[in-house]
């Protein structure tokens, strides 16, 4: 509960983590406009994480990395190693052997992780961040960070670490989104006091034309594979203006549901298990359709009673620091 000294929650940012996440779900099931998709709605979540990160002491910043990141991300890849292999054994194919699983996964493997290469980038850009300190030094190592994402896929691309997804390499381009967020909380103030509807409608529809053309010129934007699509400053825009675009939604909608804000307690939850919900729908619906916008939706919503019992039974899988402070 909070305090009358305890900030203001801001419940736009729960609209936009959880608008955010049905894109996740949406984005997941290779569908139609995924391509569309991929363009803002990774970008969104390291844009979130900029925004709602601060400089901490040394104690407060490794507590809650391991609280609110390291250790829920280990007991989500645990329980799904454990699920991959009970298919494995029933389905009587090859488990995967938990030391090899072990070594890929140290460096955030994709294959191994899963979505959970997220949060692995997440951890080491949060470390790079406490280091870093300033603004203008984040922004000069974002810089750097482009120029290997531009170096890997030109340059590069016969080294089998760096073409191999992993979360190590997909900081280059994810770095860049989380020190936009940071450039944007400095404009806090205004972003959470802003109420005019043609600003907000213009933000959106501006936001939605710059992704149109970014789709059209810059596709296939894979950020878990350390992919920026064809022209880099494109995949910078297209991300942007798509988290421009949910956050014109998200301040718009502005009433504060108790289901919203449950399920941005639990986004974390929703990225980690929501793919075995998808993997069983493409057994019975294997053939993309427009019944995947509504299936990506019931999916999210199927995790509000997940996320209250975590919450109140086993909040270490939700960030067990967040929730005994919140």
């Amino acid at each position: 509960m909070e305090t009358k000294s305890s900030k203001k929650r801001l419940f736009w940012i729960d609209w936009l983590k959880v608008i955010g996440i049905y894109f996740i779900v949406l984005g997941h099931f290779s569908s139609y406009f995924s391509d569309f998709i991929y363009i803002f709605n990774v970008p969104l979540f390291f844009i979130i994480s900029g925004f709602l990160s601060k400089h901490e002491d040394k104690s407060i910043f490794w507590k809650k990395l391991f609280f609110n990141l390291i250790v829920p991300m280990l007991i989500i890849c645990a329980i799904n190693y454990g699920i991959s292999n009970i298919f494995a054994i029933f389905q009587n194919t090859a488990t995967d052997p938990f030391l090899t699983y072990a070594k890929w996964a140290i460096i955030g493997d994709w294959q191994k992780l899963g979505t959970c290469w997220f949060i692995y980038t997440l951890v080491i850009i949060k470390i790079i961040n406490w280091l870093a300190r300033t603004t203008n030094l984040m922004i000069i190592i974002s810089i750097l960070f482009l120029t290997g994402a531009y170096m890997i896929r030109h340059y590069l691309s016969e080294v089998s670490f760096l073409t191999r997804p992993n979360s190590i390499i997909d900081v280059c381009t994810a770095f860049p989104f989380f020190t936009i967020g940071i450039l944007c909380k400095q404009i806090n103030n205004y972003l959470s006091e802003l109420k005019s509807k043609s600003t907000l409608i213009t933000l959106f529809v501006v936001g939605l034309l710059l992704m149109v053309v970014c789709e059209r010129f810059n596709s296939s934007n894979y950020m878990y594979m350390c992919v920026y699509g064809n022209n880099i400053l494109l995949f910078l825009i297209g991300g942007f203006a798509g988290t421009s675009t949910i956050f014109s939604l998200s301040k718009m909608l502005h009433s504060k549901p108790n289901s919203i804000v449950t399920l941005s307690k639990g986004t974390i939850l929703i990225l980690g298990f929501h793919p075995w919900f998808i993997l069983w729908i493409r057994t019975h619906q294997p053939t993309p359709s427009l019944f995947d916008f509504l299936f990506a939706l019931l999916i999210v919503l199927f995790f509000i009673p997940i996320i209250l019992f975590s919450e109140k039974y086993f909040p270490i899988i939700l960030g067990k620091y967040r929730i005994t402070k919140s």
